[in-house]
């Protein structure tokens, strides 16, 4: 396997997701660069929607039905890549890729399509657990935040929140590693899709869902998570529909107090029900500006509840991903193994 370290050349990451295939292709010398140390534009990544739940039957995925639709996609991107000559590519499995019954199988036919000049370019196929997962996440906010306290040192209790399209990943932590990671089927999508099969919207049946959504979230907390004794000092949040009314999109620096959230909140639903509430509208006639309404506002509903369950006083909003915490770890990797200072 050809991997050797290098400042020009290309680190990639391609998430596999439950509902899209996310790519970020990052040179270290331009991230490196300490101007724009923490700045989060330097991570601009792009998505391909890839929903693979219509393939599943019986926690199972239909293979063929992947083959045909989904590992195209992947081909034809990783085809692309290597054009890059990149350094090392790692693909990243999470979501539904992780809880079907065939996951095996499915990474077999995934690993047999990589053309063989991918196979010798320092490729990594994994299926992340939980608790990879959540700290990836948690490590592109360390990467990205700065600290203007020393909380990174504090040992007390800490949480870590992923809210993603399929599920939700939660964390109780005092420093990593990462164990005992809880996996909630409670995901963006997951009410989404539930809002998309209603044929006509009004403001009250918005509302309806909504508070349906939240008793929803609420059962499975209290079915799977116990409250610890222990004071939780702050959460750290994230997920790419968790966006506040106002955010420094420049700098990963948002410190959300819960009524902040909870205004936010508010703001959305209110503008949602103005926009649909002016005429009855067919589903089809909801736009793609409206859907991500939608999108954000139930991400924001799960936090909402997940902080409210713990009793989180105040929040760090991470405005990075996964994708990002894999660079640093993929790239932190390749300079130990030939010997270079982190």
């Amino acid at each position: 396997m050809d991997i050797q370290y290098s400042r020009d050349r290309y680190i990639v990451i391609l998430e596999l997701s439950s509902t899209a295939i996310k790519i970020l292709k990052l040179q270290p010398k331009i991230i490196d660069k300490k101007l724009n140390r923490h700045e989060i534009n330097r991570y601009k990544s792009f998505t391909i929607g890839a929903v693979i739940k219509k393939y599943i039957e019986n926690n199972t995925l239909n293979i063929d039905l992947y083959k045909k639709h989904i590992l195209p996609i992947i081909i034809k991107e990783l085809n692309s890549i290597t054009r890059l000559q990149p350094q090392a590519i790692r693909i990243l499995a999470t979501g539904y890729y992780r809880s079907v019954t065939n996951t095996n199988s499915l990474l077999k036919v995934i690993e047999n399509s990589f053309p063989k000049y991918v196979k010798d370019k320092g490729i990594v196929l994994e299926i992340l657990t939980p608790d990879e997962e959540s700290y990836l996440s948690y490590l592109s906010w360390e990467k990205t935040y700065l600290f203007k306290e020393n909380v990174l040192n504090e040992n007390n209790l800490k949480l870590n929140i992923d809210v993603g399209g399929g599920s939700t990943e939660i964390t109780l932590f005092n420093k990593p590693p990462f164990k005992n990671t809880i996996s909630l089927e409670v995901g963006v999508d997951y009410y989404m899709n539930d809002i998309l099969t209603i044929e006509y919207l009004d403001s009250t049946t918005i509302w309806y869902h909504l508070i349906e959504a939240k008793k929803n979230i609420k059962h499975h907390l209290n079915e799977k998570i116990i409250i610890p004794n222990e004071k939780i000092k702050f959460a750290i949040c994230t997920g790419s529909t968790l966006i506040l009314d106002r955010e420094d999109e420049i700098n990963n620096q948002i410190l959300t107090f819960n009524t902040a959230l909870g205004n936010t909140i508010f703001s959305t639903e209110k503008e949602l029900s103005e926009r649909i509430e002016w005429k009855g509208r067919k589903q089809i006639n909801i736009n793609n500006n409206e859907r991500k309404i939608f999108r954000k506002l139930f991400g924001l509903i799960i936090l909402n509840e997940i902080l409210k369950h713990f009793n989180v006083d105040y929040s760090y909003n991470n405005l990075a991903n996964l994708r990002i915490g894999a660079y640093h770890q993929t790239k932190e990797y390749l300079m130990q193994l030939h010997g270079y200072k982190i």
